[in-house]
């Protein structure tokens, strides 16, 4: 008789119990994708936009990873004395022209044989600027040496000064990074060799950016460490953006797709 009324008693409670109010009482979770539900109308499709850039820029990286890592595995390195007149890969150290004096970094006050500047300032929208020297320098192995014009070069460097910091009562931020190839660096060099004739009647080997718009890309890294960046790239940007699809598949499940028993949420 007792067991009997402490069973009637159970089931009154359970069936007291509000099942829907307990259901509202967890919508604000996180864990269990409820807080999804509890969206406004203009809130999910700015989220759904958000993800999607940054799966997109992902992508991107990625792609742009797996091109440069093709485009450095596709071409065997050559001798500078001994390459074709065509787009090639050089290794080498650099140099200075003969009688000209070193390149002095603008924020680093370093020495070096070229060097870039890329300004970027917030001031109610953000603007960049690039400055470059025009100074051009060599390239030598032990069979020779190229001058690499400085038009249009991409530089990868690990010589980089970053300066940043706000100014001005209203708020200014400004960010400032200094590329400084240094003289005696190993490089690896990509780039279009072309044949040009000196004055005196001397033949003169110059590396450029390619008249098909392919990159004058000269790095102090090795081609193994740029290859391991690139595959970074190439994975991250990979991994990232399939975690952004997967997100926007879960939100759209626990948004839309949501059982209409109640206590689903529990």
């Amino acid at each position: 008789m007792r067991a009997l009324s402490t069973c009637c008693v159970f089931i009154m409670r359970r069936r007291a119990l509000d099942w829907y109010q307990r259901e509202r009482s967890v919508r604000g979770r996180v864990v269990n994708g409820a807080f999804a539900r509890n969206f406004a109308d203009w809130q999910p499709p700015t989220y759904v936009f958000v993800i999607a850039v940054i799966g997109m820029l992902d992508l991107c990286a990625g792609v742009s990873g797996l091109l440069e890592l093709r485009e450095m595995t596709a071409m065997n390195t050559s001798l500078i004395a001994s390459a074709p007149l065509s787009y090639v890969e050089l290794k080498g150290t650099l140099h200075l022209l003969p009688n000209t004096n070193a390149v002095i970094g603008p924020y680093s006050k370093t020495p070096g044989v070229w060097y870039e500047v890329e300004t970027t300032t917030s001031f109610r929208s953000w603007r960049s600027v690039c400055q470059h020297s025009a100074s051009s320098f060599v390239l030598r192995d032990a069979s020779g040496e190229v001058v690499i014009d400085a038009n249009g070069i991409t530089a990868r460097t690990s010589h980089i000064t970053s300066i940043g910091g706000s100014s001005g009562s209203v708020t200014r931020r400004k960010r400032v990074y200094e590329k400084l190839p240094i003289e005696g660096d190993s490089a690896y060099v990509l780039g279009q060799l072309s044949m040009t004739t000196a004055p005196d009647g001397s033949s003169e080997r110059h590396l450029r950016v390619a008249e098909n718009g392919r990159r004058l890309f000269v790095s102090d890294f090795s081609e193994e460490q740029l290859a391991r960046m690139q595959r970074w790239w190439l994975w991250s940007g990979a991994a990232l953006s399939a975690a952004a699809v997967l997100v926007l598949a879960w939100s759209y499940v626990q948004r839309y797709q949501v059982l209409t028993a109640p206590g689903v949420l529990l």
